[in-house]
C-alpha cells in the first residue's frame, strides 16, 4: 500500500503514534499535503517542542515556526534535563510569546532564570485568548513585591480558566493571594507552596468563580473563622500540613455544593464520627470522598487497641451501607501510621506497612485497590508481613528500590509494563545485585530512566556497564559519590547503555571527560555534569566562568552550555545535538 493513497483520518491516526521528533523527521516537507496535515496535528496537541533533540528544534525555529506563528494554539516548552535552556534558546531565536496570537495554551517547565520568568509574565498580557497556564518546577524566589506582582499578572489574564502552578521556592514559604480579581479562573492548582488558613477568605475574594480547587495549606490560629461562601466550588483536593478540626469544619462549611473532596492531613486525624457530622451537616451533595492520614499513636502499649478502636468509628451504616466507603490503616515503626479511603487515591506510596486493617468485608476485591499509585519509593525494606496482605501495584511509573531486592517484592509488583524511572539505592556492583537489576530492566520494557543512587562503591563495579535495556535514553549516574576519569568514560561510551543514551547526569575527574563524553556517546542529546576541576564560586559571574569559557572554546559552537542558577549549583548543563 502507498503511503499517499491513505485517508487524511488514517494519516492522522499514524500521527498519533509518533513523537513529534520522529514525525517531523519523517514527514516535513514531503509535499504540500503531508504539511497541512502537520500544521494540523500540531494544532491539536502540546507537543512541538517536547522530546526533541536541539538540531530539530533548530530546524523547527529557522524552517517552519516563521510561517505557522499564527497557526499555533499550543506551546509546551521544557528547561529539563531533556532540553536544558530551551526556554531561553526559544527566545534567543527571535520569538516573543506576544507573536502568537491564536494561542489559547501555554506550558513552561523548569524555569530556574528569574530574568527569563520576568519576560514571560510581562509578555502574557500580550495574549488575550490564552484560556490555559501550566507553570510546573517553577523556581519562585521569596521576593514579596515579586511574588504579588507575579501572581496579579496571571489574575489580570481576561480569559485565563485553567492554572496549573507547581512552585519550587527558595525555601518552604506561603504564597501570596492577588489584589485584583478574576472573573474567569474556574480550575487552579497550586502545589510546592502554602497558603495560610488567614488567606482562603482573599482567595476566594479574587477568584470567585472557582470549580475546582487544589492547594496546601497550614493554619496560623487554633479556631481560624472563614466568611466567604463559595457556592461555585464542587471539587477541592487540599493537604493540611498542620490543623485543627474546627479549622477544617469552618473552611467546610462555606462550600455546600462540593461533590468531590480530597483531603490529605499531616499530623492530625479526624475519626469516623467527626467526618460523618462534618459531611451530613454541611456537605449534603458530597460524592466521593477520599482522604488520607499520616499521624503518630501517642502510646505503643495500646496501638492494637487504638487501631480497633480508630476503625470501629469508620463500621457505622454510615460508612459501610449508605455510602460503601472502606477505610484502612497502615502502622510503621515507632507508633506512625497512615489511615486512608479505599481504594487508595494517591499517586505517591511512600513506604510498605508492618501491620494493616480495614474496615473492608472477606471478601473485598483488593486488586485494583492501588491502580492509582505511581511512584513507588522508599522502598528500602520488606515487611514479611506485607507478603499476606492486598498490596498490588499494576500501574507505576516511577520506582526507587533497594539492593539487594527482596524477591517477596514481586507478590506485589506484578507489573512493570508502565515504569518509566527506576532509582536503585546501595547498589555495589556485586554479580547477584547485577542478576536482580538485570532481571528489572527485562521485566520494564518501556524504563526510560535509570538512577543509582548511595552507592560511594558502585563505580568501580559499574564501569563495565554490560546490561541491556533498548528504552534506557536517561542514565543518572551523580548520586554514586565517586567522580568517572578518562577510562571510566571511555568504558560507558562503549557500553550498551552508553550508546543509546540520550540525557547524561555524572560528576567526572576533569573537563577533558566532558570532552570526550561529548564526542564519543554520538547519541548524547544532552549533559549534566559536575566537574572536579571547577574553580567556579557563587561569587563569580558569566563573564568570568573560567570552566564555561574553556568548554565554549572546545566543543561545537552548536552546543549551549549553561550554569544551573537553581540554587547555585556547581553543575554544568549542556545542550548538545
Amino acid at each position: 500500500m502507498i503511503l499517499e493513497s491513505l485517508t487524511n483520518e488514517s494519516i492522522h491516526e499514524i500521527f498519533e503514534y509518533l513523537s513529534m521528533d520522529h514525525l517531523l523527521n519523517a514527514f516535513y516537507n514531503l509535499n504540500v499535503r503531508f504539511n497541512t496535515l502537520i500544521y494540523d496535528h500540531i494544532r491539536d496537541h502540546n507537543g512541538l517542542f517536547q522530546s526533541i533533540s536541539k538540531s530539530l528544534f533548530n530546524t523547527i525555529c529557522i524552517e517552519y515556526l516563521p510561517m505557522n506563528i499564527h497557526r499555533i494554539v499550543s506551546l509546551h516548552l521544557s528547561n529539563n534535563d531533556d532540553s536544558p535552556q530551551q526556554i531561553e534558546c526559544f527566545f534567543n531565536n527571535g520569538f516573543h510569546l506576544r507573536e502568537f496570537i491564536q494561542l489559547r495554551s501555554l506550558t513552561l517547565q523548569h524555569i530556574h532564570n528569574e530574568n527569563t520568568m520576568r519576560r514571560i509574565i510581562f509578555e502574557l498580557c500580550y495574549l488575550p485568548l490564552l484560556t490555559e497556564l501550566n507553570l510546573y518546577q517553577y523556581y519562585f524566589r521569596n521576593h514579596p513585591k515579586y511574588q504579588l506582582k507575579f501572581v496579579n499578572s496571571i489574575w489580570s489574564l481576561p480569559k485565563l480558566v485553567r492554572l496549573n502552578l507547581n512552585i519550587v521556592p527558595e525555601y518552604k514559604c506561603y504564597f501570596p493571594v492577588p489584589t485584583v480579581i478574576s472573573s474567569s479562573i474556574k480550575y487552579l492548582s497550586v502545589t510546592g507552596v502554602y497558603y495560610e488558613s488567614n488567606q482562603i477568605d482573599r482567595l476566594f475574594q479574587t477568584t470567585p468563580r472557582l470549580r475546582s480547587l487544589r492547594i496546601e495549606m497550614t493554619c496560623t490560629t487554633s479556631n481560624e473563622h472563614f466568611s466567604i461562601v463559595l457556592p461555585s466550588l464542587k471539587r477541592l483536593n487540599i493537604m493540611f500540613h498542620s490543623a485543627q478540626q474546627s479549622t477544617i469544619e469552618n473552611l467546610l462549611r462555606n462550600l455546600p455544593n462540593l461533590n468531590a473532596l480530597k483531603i490529605e492531613m499531616l499530623n492530625f486525624c479526624l475519626n469516623g464520627h467527626d467526618w460523618k457530622r462534618i459531611i451530613t451537616k454541611y456537605l449534603l451533595k458530597l460524592k466521593r470522598f477520599e482522604f488520607k492520614v499520616d499521624d503518630n499513636f501517642s502510646n505503643d502499649n495500646m496501638i492494637d487497641k487504638k487501631i480497633n478502636q480508630l476503625l470501629q468509628t469508620f463500621q457505622t451504616q454510615f460508612w459501610i451501607d449508605i455510602h460503601r466507603w472502606f477505610v484502612q490503616c497502615d502502622l510503621f515503626e515507632k507508633e506512625h501510621y497512615s489511615l486512608y479511603t479505599l481504594p487508595y487515591a494517591f499517586k505517591d506510596f511512600s513506604q510498605l506497612p508492618c501491620f494493616s486493617k480495614s474496615t473492608c468485608s472477606d471478601d473485598f476485591n483488593h486488586s485494583h485497590t492501588y491502580d492509582y499509585v505511581c511512584n513507588l519509593s522508599n522502598l528500602l525494606t520488606f515487611p514479611s508481613y506485607t507478603i499476606n496482605f492486598h498490596f498490588h501495584f499494576q500501574n507505576l511509573h516511577q520506582l526507587s528500590i533497594k539492593c539487594p531486592i527482596d524477591q517477596s517484592i514481586w507478590s506485589c509488583i506484578s507489573n512493570l509494563d508502565h515504569l518509566y524511572s527506576l532509582r536503585i539505592y546501595w547498589y555495589d556492583g556485586r554479580k547477584s545485585y547485577r542478576s536482580q537489576l538485570q532481571t528489572i530492566l527485562n521485566r520494564a520494557p518501556n524504563l526510560n530512566s535509570l538512577s543509582l543512587l548511595n552507592s560511594p562503591s558502585a563505580i568501580s563495579q559499574m564501569i563495565s556497564f554490560q546490561y541491556r535495556s533498548i528504552s534506557i535514553r536517561q542514565l543518572d549516574l551523580q548520586p554514586l559519590g565517586d567522580w568517572y576519569n578518562k577510562q571510566d568514560c571511555q568504558t560507558l561510551s562503549r557500553s550498551s547503555l552508553g550508546i543509546q543514551c540520550q540525557t547524561l547526569c555524572i560528576r567526572v575527574e576533569n573537563r577533558a571527560c566532558i570532552f570526550d563524553l561529548v564526542h564519543t556517546m554520538t547519541n548524547l542529546r544532552s549533559l549534566n555534569v559536575r566537574c572536579r576541576d571547577d574553580t567556579w564560586n557563587e561569587h563569580m559571574t558569566p563573564d568570568n566562568d573560567e570552566l564555561i569559557h574553556w568548554l565554549k572554546t572546545y566543543l561545537p559552537s552548536t552546543c549551549t552550555i549553561t550554569r544551573d542558577s537553581y540554587l547555585q549549583s556547581r553543575n554544568l548543563r549542556l545542550w548538545i545535538r
